[in-house]
């Protein structure tokens, strides 16, 4: 009889613990796939900069320009279509990919010195840069 009777708290403790555990122990549930943009047009600006400095650009002493629909590439595809052919951006293989492109340009007039950089919305990554000549 005694043995039944601690059998029954016995069985009540453990019974309790697994209620209460239940209760603090969170669901874990997969993450779910982000399939929208991750990266604000601000991010992706200075995660460019960082990729010019690298390169030794004076960025500082650049303007930027960039906006939701990549404008300012697109008028410079309209100007020069051939720009898509050359093997830099074909690499990059832009078609495949959801970007931003923040162009880069000398605040003093010169010929070259500025540059386009792709990088991807969804994870941030420098997808390509191209330099000017």
């Amino acid at each position: 009889m005694k043995f039944m009777n601690k059998a029954k708290v016995l069985l009540a403790i453990f019974f309790c613990l697994f209620l209460i555990n239940s209760e603090c122990i969170p669901e874990i549930k997969e993450k779910p796939k982000n399939e929208g943009i991750n990266m604000t047009l601000d991010e992706a600006k200075e995660v460019g900069k960082r990729e010019l400095k690298k390169r030794g650009y004076p960025v500082e002493d650049m303007r930027v320009e960039a906006d939701e629909k990549n404008t300012a590439w697109q008028e410079f595809i309209a100007k020069d279509p051939s720009i898509l052919q050359r093997q830099i951006v074909k690499r990059m293989n832009l078609e495949d990919k959801n970007y931003w492109v923040i162009y880069y340009a000398p605040k003093k007039i010169q010929l070259g010195g500025d540059a386009w950089v792709f990088v991807d919305k969804n994870e941030g990554k420098i997808i390509g840069v191209i330099l000017g000549e």
